[in-house]
């Protein structure tokens, strides 16, 4: 337990555990205090009644750290390192991920999904949140609380990678009546995404996409990947693949068709809802993806692409490092 140091006479503070979420924290001492509603939790840390309670990209950040004099770390800290500005950093530049900071440090965070890309890119905005079955049985043994890790919470991550077990999703913050609650995570109240009978083949895809998710996402803290850039380490690879006729023509039949067949085990996720179920539309969805950007795109999309293409992280660094220099 933390000390309290008067700010909240006749409460305890509870500590960060590993891998926690932002939300995740301030449900646990929602829990631990015994308020009855969700508001009095968030009055008193927020200073208002419904401050802080997006699951995903929290506002009131300022005002929390100034009632907790900092215990839990800066707003900076808490935006880069507890909620999923942590996966959105990895794929945007230093002053998008500094704007979101400031957004989620005040009062309102009412178009930061507009400005990280979210709303527009056709995939889910609403982040379900997400747990493994697994890590609910073990954290309750070694901390005695059950709670949400960041790792889970990652767009394309639908596998527990330690476990390498499917994720349960909760729907509870996706009604209108419970999306202000806080809550941790019971069985009783996670249901099961994949539920084909043939869903072996579908796993190994999804624990081999989320393996490759927390790699990138951890290792560009520092610098981002540089998204205006991947189409010409496609190219490469698709040159290497004999998929490109020629200087500078593409088979787009084959590559449509390709990547279509990889695709195929992930549509019993309805976060992947969005990709296209026919040559064409596959087509035009790759032909974004293969030339300089004119605007933003869904890292989702370059996730799928760069796990068709190159299978795990150590491959798409090798073949990153060869045409992309590193920045300094």
């Amino acid at each position: 337990m933390l000390e309290t140091d008067g700010l909240f006479p006749g409460y305890q503070l509870l500590s960060w555990l590993p891998d926690e979420t932002f939300f995740s924290l301030i449900s646990r001492h929602h829990q631990l205090w015994g308020h009855v509603t969700a508001a009095q939790s968030s009055q008193l840390v927020f200073g208002s009644s419904r401050g802080g309670s997006h699951h995903d990209l929290p506002n009131s950040l300022g005002i929390f750290v100034q009632r907790t004099n900092a215990v839990f770390g800066e707003a900076d800290y808490i935006a880069r390192e507890r909620t999923l500005l942590k996966f959105y950093s990895a794929f945007v530049s230093k002053a998008e991920t500094d704007n979101a900071i400031a957004c989620m440090s005040s009062a309102s965070v009412a178009h930061l999904k507009l400005r990280l890309g979210i709303l527009t890119s056709r995939f889910r905005a609403n982040h379900p949140l997400k747990a493994c079955p697994h890590c609910i049985r073990q954290d309750l043994r070694e901390t005695g609380w059950a709670y949400w890790h960041l790792k889970h919470q990652f767009p394309g991550v639908w596998m527990c990678t330690t476990h390498q077990q499917p994720l349960l999703q909760s729907c509870l913050k996706a009604n209108g009546v419970e999306r202000f609650r806080w809550l941790l995570p019971h069985l009783s109240e996670l249901n099961p995404v994949n539920t084909k009978s043939d869903s072996a083949s579908s796993d190994s895809v999804l624990l081999g996409l989320s393996e490759l998710v927390e790699h990138l996402v951890w290792s560009k803290t520092d610098q981002p990947l540089q998204l205006g850039k991947l189409h010409e380490v496609y190219r490469q690879e698709l040159q290497n693949r004999g998929w490109i006729a020629g200087a500078v023509s593409l088979r787009p039949a084959q590559i449509a068709a390709a990547f279509l067949d990889y695709c195929e085990p992930l549509r019993c996720i309805p976060e992947f809802a969005a990709l296209a179920e026919d040559k064409a539309s596959m087509g035009q969805q790759l032909s974004r993806l293969l030339r300089p950007p004119r605007s933003g795109t869904h890292p989702l999309r370059h996730l799928l692409l760069i796990h068709w293409l190159f299978g795990d992280a150590p491959n798409f660094d090798r073949a990153i490092r060869l045409l992309i220099p590193i920045q300094n």
